[in-house]
């Protein structure tokens, strides 16, 4: 009686290790198939043919992105100065509105590649999440260290990478915020993004002139 109470015993402690290492080996198996929501929404955004994708700090710094088709335009707005570029047939133009000139970039898709290419390069470093408060709101956020590309204030720049992290924050699926954090100085943005492309200057005005010809006459 004793015997077979002792196997029974045994059998059990062999079942409840297997059960463990089954359920050890597939939590890991999900973890590891766990996707991002920064790679969500890169390959949201990959997969759009327009989209405006707005940072803002306050009213007098915004950087808004717009892409429509195969053409593009970025609007600068900076201490309340605007600038703006656009992007069609392979080259990529700087709008001068204040003087109305232009100067050409050729065989430059810069504006037209670039939220895409920022989510490219931020899906593929390691993350942690956390949860903060914001503005008195709470939200779930992805930090990777060694990246800066959404600063839109260019003296925040880090010149060690390895100084620099960003953190993305989402309510639910939207992306609401982007904190880049460079040693004790940090810039918060706030997010907007929408599938249209309604508003923007896919082509430089009639009336502006090269800038280049001007200087070079």
């Amino acid at each position: 009686m004793k015997k077979k109470t002792l196997i029974i015993t045994i059998v059990s402690i062999v079942v409840a290790l297997i059960v463990i290492g089954l359920l050890v080996y597939f939590f890991a198996i999900r973890n590891n198939d766990k996707v991002s929501r920064i790679t969500e929404t890169y390959n949201e955004l990959s997969g759009k043919e327009n989209y405006t994708f707005i940072r803002k700090i306050d009213d007098e710094n915004i950087v808004t992105n717009i892409k429509k088709g195969d053409r593009a335009y970025k609007e600068e707005i900076s201490q309340g100065i605007k600038g703006s570029l656009t992007y069609y047939d392979g080259n990529t133009y700087f709008m001068n509105d204040s003087i109305k000139e232009y100067y050409e970039y050729q065989n430059n898709d810069y504006i037209y590649t670039e939220i895409v290419n920022n989510f490219l390069r931020a899906k593929d470093l390691e993350y942690t999440e956390g949860k903060e408060e914001i503005n008195g709101k709470k939200y779930t956020y992805e930090e990777v260290s060694g990246y800066q590309d959404f600063l839109i204030d260019p003296s925040l720049y880090a010149q060690d990478i390895n100084q620099a992290k960003t953190r993305f924050y989402y309510k639910g699926d939207d992306l609401k915020y982007i904190k880049t954090i460079i040693g004790d100085k940090e810039e918060l943005l706030e997010i907007s993004i929408e599938y249209t492309a309604d508003s923007g200057v896919y082509e430089v005005p009639s009336d502006y002139t090269n800038g280049e010809t001007d200087i070079q006459e």
